[in-house]
Order: C-alpha cells, then sequence, then structure tokens
C-alpha cells in the first residue's frame, strides 16, 4: 500500500487524515497491517475493484465504511463543439444560487455518504468552486434562463494538457432538457481554447445520470476504484 498524508484535508476537516492506494501484489494481510500502523484519525482507502480476496473482511474487522466507486472517465478525441452560448455565461462573482446548486451535485458524494464528513459538506463544495475563480486556466460556468433564473453551472480547470471537470449541477426541476449535454460541449470548447488533449471527469458509479451524460459525450471509463473510509478516532 502507498501512504499519502492529506494535510489539506486534515485542516479542512480538522482530523488528521491519510490515504493508502493498493499496489498491485497487496494482499489481506498488507492491508491489515497497513490499517494496523498508519498514524491518522480517519484514512481513504483506494482499492481496485471489484475488491482483492481477503479485503472485504480486513476492512468489516476495522468499521471501515465504502463512501465511493470512484469512477475516472476519459476523452481523448477532443474536438470542437457548435453550440448556442446566448444562455450560458462566465461570472466575474459567484452568486449564492450558484454555490447551493453546487452543493446539490453532491447529494452522492463520499463526504456526504460519510456522515462524519457531512457537516463540512456544503463549505467543501463551496471551495471546490472557489479554486477555478480568478485563473487563467478555470472557469466557471453559469446556465440561466430567459428570466434570468439559474439553471445549470459547472467549473472546470486545465492541468497541463489535461482538463478536469470539477462540478456540474442542473438544477432539479431542469434536468432532462438538456442543459448539461450543452454546458459540456462548452467544456470542450474551453479545453481545446488551452491546448488540452485529453478530458477527465471523476464520478460515482452509482450516480447512473452523470455516468449516462459523460458517455452521451464521449466519454469512456478508464478506471473504477472503490473508496473506503476508515476512522481509528
Amino acid at each position: 500500500m502507498i501512504w499519502e498524508d492529506r494535510p489539506w484535508d486534515s485542516q479542512f476537516f480538522s482530523f488528521r487524515i491519510a490515504a493508502g492506494f493498493q499496489e498491485p501484489g497487496d494482499d489481506a494481510d498488507s492491508l491489515r497491517k497497513f490499517c494496523r500502523e498508519t498514524p491518522a484519525d480517519c484514512l481513504y482507502l483506494f482499492l481496485h475493484h471489484p475488491l482483492s480476496d481477503g479485503f472485504q473482511s480486513v476492512l468489516q474487522d476495522w468499521g471501515a465504511i465504502c463512501a465511493d466507486w470512484k469512477t475516472t472517465f476519459i476523452k481523448s478525441e477532443l474536438q470542437r463543439q457548435t453550440v448556442d452560448e446566448s444562455s450560458i455565461s462566465t461570472p466575474d462573482t459567484i452568486s449564492e444560487e450558484c454555490y447551493q446548486l453546487a452543493v446539490k451535485s453532491g447529494c452522492r458524494s463520499r463526504f456526504f455518504v460519510d456522515e462524519k464528513f457531512r457537516p463540512r459538506q456544503d463549505a467543501l463544495y463551496r471551495e471546490w468552486v472557489n479554486t477555478c475563480v480568478g485563473r487563467p486556466d478555470a472557469l466557471v460556468w453559469e446556465y440561466r434562463s430567459g428570466n434570468e433564473k439559474l439553471q445549470g453551472m459547472m467549473c472546470a480547470s486545465c492541468h497541463g494538457t489535461t482538463g478536469k471537470l470539477g462540478l456540474i449541477s442542473t438544477a432539479p426541476e431542469c434536468q432532462g432538457q438538456g442543459i448539461g449535454f450543452r454546458l459540456m460541449q462548452i467544456l470542450e470548447n474551453f479545453y481545446l481554447d488551452h491546448a488540452c488533449t485529453t478530458a477527465e471527469v471523476v464520478t460515482q458509479f452509482q450516480n447512473h445520470k452523470a455516468c449516462g451524460l459523460y458517455r452521451k459525450c464521449g466519454y469512456a471509463i478508464s478506471e473504477i476504484r472503490e473508496v473506503w473510509h476508515l476512522w481509528k478516532r
């Protein structure tokens, strides 16, 4: 298991947090040793799906919870999209309703599933939106109807030649109207404008609507990791 300290998470959540990543050849004994010896209040365990032999028993012994099947989608052939941008803007100041819509997108996230993190989930998603403000390689988009009502939002950033979607959310009453698809088209143009050759997005495997949207936009699953939270405090 590869150990990784998580200082930002530790400071934000006020717990000592570390992460463990499964390596080829890791078995139940190595997982058990890692869980026992790693100093932390909470461990994020990123494990292969399906679980290796014996892992389930070790995790149960420690009282760990499966908080997510972290599903990474990749698109490696980006193309310029033609899309009506009349309802889409990139605000200089993020509105409260935009923050609220971003928070709603996390109803299946591991930070909501795990009740110990849930009280800080609102603040966490606000922080994720803020990381895309005031940067040349990142943006926040809003989708508003003719009466200026916010119907959708999205934030994303570029990391070298890879564009990464942070959050995308459509108001519940507006779902099924193609808003998410149009935002994803705008996003692909943004990536190309910043010389990205690959696009990446991470979601929960159980979020069937999100997975369906990304497949519709030409993305394919590259990896599924089970994320377990193990509380030692």
